[in-house]
């Protein structure tokens, strides 16, 4: 009987050896996320920054890299999960300072898939503003900005990080 539990012990002090080093991996991980997030947010542009920056904290959110990404790719500022993002007056601010970034990346997608504001954004979009100088439209291409870079960099950091993150 002895040895069935000196067995057992032992089973059970591999296994909290394996879930600790495997906590260790995951904080190793981590800190290789937050080491890309720095050097993307030092080498990419003012929009980059400010979404790497934004969501910085958000990662010990998370238990690993994966979780995260994925979170950066699913990120729908419209139900407040940016804080930074919720009042008209934040929004406005940051599609003012990114409003060139933003222009650009819109340019893009229309020339991508073809079509119009309204067929991008459908019933988000207010097509009674089609000079899109109303408040609704800013916010809407603010949140397109916001969501599009987050997701850009999910891919990047999947890619520079190795992390095999399925998005």
């Amino acid at each position: 009987m002895r040895l069935r539990e000196g067995i057992d012990i032992t089973k059970s002090m591999v296994k909290s050896l394996n879930e600790e080093d495997e906590v260790a991996t995951d904080n190793q991980y981590m800190e290789k996320l937050k080491s890309l997030m720095d050097q993307l947010s030092e080498e990419g542009t003012a929009l980059e920054k400010d979404v790497l920056d934004d969501q910085y904290d958000e990662v010990d959110d998370y238990e690993t890299p994966q979780d995260f990404l994925e979170h950066l790719c699913d990120l729908h500022i419209a139900d407040g999960s940016v804080t930074s993002m919720i009042y008209y007056d934040d929004t406005l601010a940051f599609l003012e300072k990114h409003e060139d970034e933003i222009n650009e990346l819109l340019s893009e997608l229309l020339k991508e898939v073809g079509g119009s504001f309204k067929d991008l954004f459908g019933d988000n979009y207010d097509d009674t503003d089609p000079m899109n100088i109303g408040t609704s439209n800013k916010n809407l291409f603010a949140w397109f900005g916001y969501e599009e870079i987050a997701r850009n960099l999910a891919y990047k950091l999947n890619e520079l990080g190795d992390f095999n993150a399925n998005i």
